[in-house]
């Protein structure tokens, strides 16, 4: 995992100091609401009919430790959360395989992946669902390979908060049931 995690360091660095944030239309719903979240915590606005509430959440986190509006800091954190995907999915591949290999090959194909690198870019919520999603695998995979509740429980709490950030989320359901 320390190989990877340090691949995964490096090209995200590299990416990070070749980059900036992409910002897109929906990117601009998400400011105004973790905005308002941030100056009074609204919860009111009809925008949360047609966008997630987990990243608004997060950026008016973000906002509130880093300053109202701080591209540098969510880049770094969005770039963290890439970081992780790459050592969940060497974790998946390990605990699937027993091959060091495999889990070495899959978490370095996922730390050079050009899509993770963008999404770690983009300002909206396909990089955190990516980590919940990926962090979602590791624990039910380890549920099968223990019987352990506790990492099903923890699963089943991952598909909650990826339902948060994106509705698709909502069918990791199926495989913890």
């Amino acid at each position: 995992l320390w190989t990877v995690a340090l691949v995964a360091l490096a090209t995200n660095a590299l990416s990070l100091a070749a980059s900036q944030l992409w910002i897109y239309p929906d990117s601009i719903d998400y400011l105004e609401l973790a905005g308002r979240l941030v100056n009074g915590f609204d919860l009111r606005d009809e925008l949360y009919l047609i966008r997630t509430p987990a990243y608004p959440f997060l950026l008016a986190g973000v906002f509130k430790m880093f300053g109202s509006w701080s591209p540098e800091a969510l880049l770094v954190l969005q770039h963290a959360m890439a970081i992780g995907v790459a050592v969940f999915v060497s974790a998946i591949a390990w605990h699937l395989t027993r091959s060091r290999t495999a889990a070495i090959v899959s978490g370095l194909l996922s730390a050079g992946s050009f899509q993770l690198l963008a999404y770690a870019n983009l300002m909206l919520t396909e990089m955190p669902f990516t980590l919940v999603l990926t962090a979602y695998v590791y624990f039910l995979v380890r549920f099968v390979e223990t019987g352990r509740w506790r990492l099903l429980v923890i699963a089943s709490a991952l598909c909650g908060v990826g339902y948060f950030f994106r509705p698709v989320g909502l069918c990791l359901l199926g495989p913890c049931v």
